[in-house]
């Protein structure tokens, strides 16, 4: 008799679990705006922060070399920064007021 509720407990999550996932797929995530889109053309990997309002840097991110990524930086509504795993600044970015993600990439092409 126990083995039976385990089973049934065991059964009952899964189906559970299966809906869930289901229920994501069908119904989708909150919308989320597009990110800063990076174009790096370097031959290093590239990590992008922004500023925060602290002064901090708020890590976003790496786009690898020879590819075009998204971030998860708020489309030009920051000063971002590219760097090298070392920290070398490479680049900065913004903000822009009227920058529009969709249309628009941020091209890095040489390394200091």
């Amino acid at each position: 008799m126990v083995r039976t509720r385990s089973f049934r407990s065991v059964a009952v999550l899964e189906v559970l679990l299966v809906a869930l996932l289901l229920g994501g797929c069908i119904l989708g995530g909150p919308d989320v705006e597009p990110g800063l889109r990076v174009d790096n053309r370097t031959d290093m990997p590239l990590q992008f922060l922004s500023a925060s309002g602290d002064g901090d840097e708020v890590f976003h991110g790496e786009v690898p070399p020879r590819a075009t990524e998204g971030t998860s930086v708020p489309c030009g509504l920051f000063p971002v920064v590219a760097r090298l795993a070392d920290g070398t600044l490479v680049a900065r970015h913004g903000p822009f007021q009227d920058w529009d993600c969709e249309s628009n990439e941020w091209v890095i092409s040489e390394l200091p």
